[in-house]
């Protein structure tokens, strides 16, 4: 799987301090590739989703997916602050940069998805 394009990564790699102001940015970058036409992941995806849950529900996008997913599913390990997760055991990550293998931070924007 190919690396997000660098404008992506340039968006993915500040913090925002809402969700209106990272969407604004959004509208900046350039697609790689036509619609449809390849894959790439995305967490950005899953920030504009939150917005959308935000608004169509009135609640933040953590009270949702604690009301509507993890409570029904019983699933008392699963959390929407990675502060949150990593006081729980979240594993830590890994990402080659220049062909080293490099400890990954997490970023945590609680103010985006609260």
């Amino acid at each position: 799987m190919a690396s997000p394009p660098i404008e992506g990564r340039r968006v993915f790699n500040n913090k925002f301090d809402s969700i209106d102001e990272l969407a604004t940015h959004l509208g900046d970058v350039s697609l790689s590739d036509p619609v449809g036409s390849t894959y790439h992941y995305s967490n950005l995806n899953y920030d504009l989703l939150g917005a959308i849950i935000q608004a169509a529900s009135g609640q933040s996008y953590a009270e949702y997916v604690q009301e509507h997913i993890f409570n029904p599913l019983d699933m008392k390990n699963s959390f929407t602050s990675v502060t949150e997760a990593q006081q729980n055991g979240l594993a830590k990550g890994y990402q080659s940069i220049l062909g080293y293998i490099l400890p990954m931070d997490f970023p945590d924007n609680p103010s985006i998805l609260n």
